[in-house]
C-alpha cells in the first residue's frame, strides 16, 4: 500500500463554489438583524438576510453549525426538505463572512 497525496482529492476550489449557491442547498441560515432608525420612530425595524448553505459541508467543516441545523430540525423547521434554522444577534457580514470561511473562502478583512 502506499500513500497518495490528497490535494488532488479534496475539491476545495468546488466547495468554495457552491457558497450560497441555492441549487443543492438543504439548509437556509435567516439572520435577523434591526435596521437603524431615526430618533423620531420607537419601533426598531428588522430586516433578515437569508443565506443558504449545504449540511453535509456543515457536518465535516463546522460542526457546531450543524448541531443548530440539527435542532432545528427536532423542532420540526424544515420546509420542503429544507432545514429553516432562525439566527439573531449576529451582524449579517460577520455571519456571511464565516460561513463563507466554511466553505473555504478567506476571511475578509475588516472595513
Amino acid at each position: 500500500w502506499r500513500k497518495m497525496p490528497f490535494d488532488n482529492i479534496i475539491p476545495t476550489k468546488n466547495i468554495a463554489s457552491i457558497f450560497l449557491d441555492d441549487t443543492y442547498a438543504d439548509v437556509r441560515f435567516e439572520v435577523s438583524h434591526s435596521l437603524p432608525t431615526n430618533e423620531a420612530t420607537t419601533k426598531k425595524k428588522k430586516k433578515s438576510d437569508i443565506y443558504p448553505a449545504h449540511s453535509q459541508i456543515l457536518k465535516a467543516c463546522a460542526p457546531m453549525l450543524a448541531q443548530l441545523v440539527e435542532l432545528a430540525n427536532v423542532n420540526e423547521r424544515k420546509d420542503e426538505g429544507v432545514s429553516h434554522v432562525e439566527i439573531s444577534g449576529t451582524d449579517p457580514d460577520i455571519f456571511r463572512g464565516m460561513l463563507g470561511h466554511v466553505y473555504g473562502n478567506e476571511i475578509p478583512k475588516e472595513k
